[in-house]
Formats: C-alpha cells, sequence, structure tokens
C-alpha cells in the first residue's frame, strides 16, 4: 500500500523519539481509508471493516503501520459492539513493542478495568494484561474470568438498513439512515438475529416531530420464525415525539426474555395507534439495540 511506503521512513522518526511520526501516520492512514470508515454506517458493515483491518494488520511487517490499523479496527469494533473481536484486536496489539508502556503495566491494567467507563476501556486493559509474560494463577484466574464476562456479554443492533419491511409505504432513506413512511397500523418491520439465551434490554432509537403520532402503543417481540404469529416474547410500550424534525433519540423499551441460543425472528409492530392522531405518520426507525444483562 501506498500510505505504508510512506510510513516506513516516519517508523525511523518514532524511534528516535519522535512521536508526532504516529499523527502523521494515522493522517496518512485517514487519507485512505476515510471514505472506507465514513460509509460503515451499519454495526455489520463497521464489524466487516474491523475485521479486514485486523487481518491486514496480522500480515503488516511495519509496526507503526500496524499499531495504526489495530487501533482503527478497535474503534470499529467497539462501535459495532463486536466484542470478541475487540479481544482478538487487544491481543494483537499487546504483539507490538512501545516505548510509553507504565513502569507496573498489570497494576495499570488492573486500575483501568475497575475504573472503565467503556468497552474501549476495556479493551485497553486487556492490551496491557496481554502484555505482561509472568502471571500468578491466580492473578490469571481472574483476568480469565474478566475476559469471559466480557465475551459473554451481547449486544445486537437491529439497523433499520437491514430490516425486512412490510408495508406498501414503507421505505428505507439512506440519508437519515431510518425507515420512513410508517402510517399505517398494520405495517411492521423484522429481523433474523443469532442470539443467546438471556435476558434482553431493548432499547429504540427512533425520530417522531409533534405533528406525528405521540404516545402510540408498539410493540417487539422474538418469534421461533417468520410464519409464527404468537411470540416467545415480547415488550409494549409507548412512543413519545422526539422533538423537532430530525431529531433522534434512544429510549429504553421494555425487556425480553430469550429461551436459548438461537436464530430468531425480531418484529416491531404497532399495537395501537394513537386515537387522536389516526391520519398521522408513526415514527421513524433509526435501529433497535438488544442488550444481554
Amino acid at each position: 500500500m501506498v500510505w505504508q511506503v510512506i510510513l516506513c521512513g516516519l517508523l525511523t522518526l518514532t524511534e528516535s523519539g519522535d512521536w508526532s511520526a504516529i499523527i502523521k501516520a494515522q493522517q496518512l492512514f485517514h487519507e485512505v481509508y476515510g471514505k472506507k470508515i465514513e460509509a460503515a454506517k451499519t454495526p455489520e458493515a463497521k464489524a466487516a471493516l474491523a475485521k479486514e483491518l485486523l487481518e491486514l494488520a496480522k500480515k503488516e511487517t511495519d509496526q507503526l503501520a500496524k499499531r495504526v490499523e489495530l487501533e482503527e479496527a478497535k474503534k470499529l469494533a467497539v462501535e459495532a459492539h463486536a466484542i470478541a473481536m475487540g479481544i482478538d484486536i487487544a491481543k494483537e496489539l499487546a504483539s507490538i513493542p512501545r516505548d510509553d508502556l507504565p513502569s507496573d503495566p498489570l497494576a495499570e491494567a488492573d486500575a483501568l478495568w475497575l475504573n472503565a467507563q467503556s468497552d474501549e476501556d476495556k479493551l485497553h486493559a486487556l492490551e496491557l494484561f496481554f502484555r505482561v509474560k509472568e502471571i500468578s494463577p491466580l492473578v490469571a484466574q481472574k483476568w480469565h474470568e474478566r475476559i469471559d464476562q466480557m465475551s459473554n456479554a451481547s449486544t445486537v443492533i437491529l439497523s433499520a438498513q437491514t430490516a425486512k419491511l412490510f408495508g406498501s409505504r414503507l421505505f428505507y432513506e439512506k440519508g437519515l439512515d431510518a425507515i420512513r413512511g410508517w402510517e399505517l397500523p398494520t405495517d411492521y418491520m423484522e429481523w433474523s438475529a443469532t442470539l443467546r439465551g438471556g435476558t434482553y434490554v431493548v432499547t429504540v432509537s427512533y425520530a417522531a416531530d409533534p405533528p406525528m403520532a405521540p404516545e402510540s402503543l408498539f410493540g417487539f417481540g422474538i418469534f421461533q420464525n417468520e410464519k409464527a404469529r404468537k411470540p416467545i416474547s415480547y415488550a409494549m410500550s409507548q412512543l413519545g415525539p422526539s422533538g423537532p424534525w430530525f431529531t433522534v433519540i434512544d429510549r429504553q423499551f421494555g425487556v425480553i426474555k430469550v429461551p436459548k441460543d438461537g436464530t430468531y425472528v425480531c418484529r416491531f409492530y404497532v399495537v395501537r395507534k394513537h386515537p387522536d392522531k389516526l391520519k398521522a405518520g408513526l415514527i421513524v426507525l433509526r435501529s433497535i439495540t438488544l442488550s444481554r444483562q
């Protein structure tokens, strides 16, 4: 790659102590990949690009180029909630020599984990842990339990772009990255999703200005298959206005229970349209997030 040839020269500067080379490397990376990253709107697209960068980094011989590729891959993995991939990226990052490590990486890793505010903070802590060569069995067990806990946490994002639409007026608008044209209470949308057994909090990301149908009652359920009419588990909630057009908000919708690991049909539908707004539209949907507890 062209940008990697330039990085060869920057690596010499980095080794001599000029850390501005990393900033320059990041700028060069974004000149090549910036548009591709910007185009990755959905969690699926972000995860695919993160995997592409991870595989590229594994073959990389230039350590500075590898570091930049992996850091960008980690950001995408976090945004896509692809935590298992993020852990693999942290392992790969730990293989890169660095001069700016703390004097006690394990203690710093523990502090980072305990004070983590995000998955990215936890992945940074894991990178430091993976760098430590000699660890007592008790400490190693604690960290492996943390890794299992992080791996088992499951977040699934059902995006507007990947929804299957049922309704003559429903359509996906790329510019808004949302489903529009939801006017009829008989219309609905669904996704096929692989879910682990457990309890999930459902969060809806949507827009609805005051002229639309505030406080209509919506339902979200998981079904055994496309032909099933009765949900295995479901939640219902009213969704009010989000603000002036086009304001998107996240609203906790309810809780569902998945009986066991498997692939399910997830369906979002109208239970009852607000009687005073029968001629108005319904919400504009951006995404639905399922967060396993």
